[in-house]
């Protein structure tokens, strides 16, 4: 298996330890990640140390991470670092909070280390240039390139002033 394929910059690893290996997040549930790494697809969990250090600043492993793990072949790897990450798409998290007495915003990551954000939108009456603009605005903040995809143009005699605007 070859990280490269799935977006691994050489330059993002620095370790030259046998037993830790770069891998990259397919699944993320709680406690219990599932990675792809040059020995297939295996399960992992956060090591230790590392579950201790986490702060406010630094996440969870997400989907798309780059990680360093300890691999295990009989059983869980340990995820011990993740790696910097070059885009991050997430939602602001206001769980726990009562509509109106938010005291605390925080950032909820949603994915990370992608290369293109698609923006899918229909040419009927439900089309807003204003929502468009700041799904835009959105996408480029993650660090992606975005990609506008028009569609039902077909059903719309007017599309092209849509397009236009």
């Amino acid at each position: 298996m070859n990280l490269i394929e799935y977006g691994l910059d050489a330059a993002m690893v620095s370790t030259n330890a046998s037993r830790l290996i770069p891998a990259r997040v397919l699944e993320a549930n709680r406690e219990i990640f599932t990675l792809i790494c040059e020995h297939g697809e295996i399960s992992a969990r956060l090591k230790g140390t590392f579950y201790k250090q986490l702060s406010e600043d630094q996440s969870m492993p997400v989907v798309g991470d780059f990680v360093i793990i300890q691999y295990n072949p009989a059983g869980h790897s340990l995820i011990s670092e993740v790696l910097p990450r070059k885009s991050i798409f997430f939602r602001t998290d206001l769980s726990g909070h009562a509509p109106g007495y938010v005291k605390t915003v925080k950032a909820q990551v949603i994915a990370v280390n992608f290369d293109y954000v698609f923006i899918m939108v229909a040419l009927n009456h439900d089309f807003n240039m204003n929502r468009v603009q700041r799904y835009f605005s959105i996408a480029l903040q993650s660090g992606a390139l975005p990609v506008i995809v028009l569609t039902k143009a077909d059903i719309n005699e007017n599309y092209e002033n849509m397009v236009d605007e």
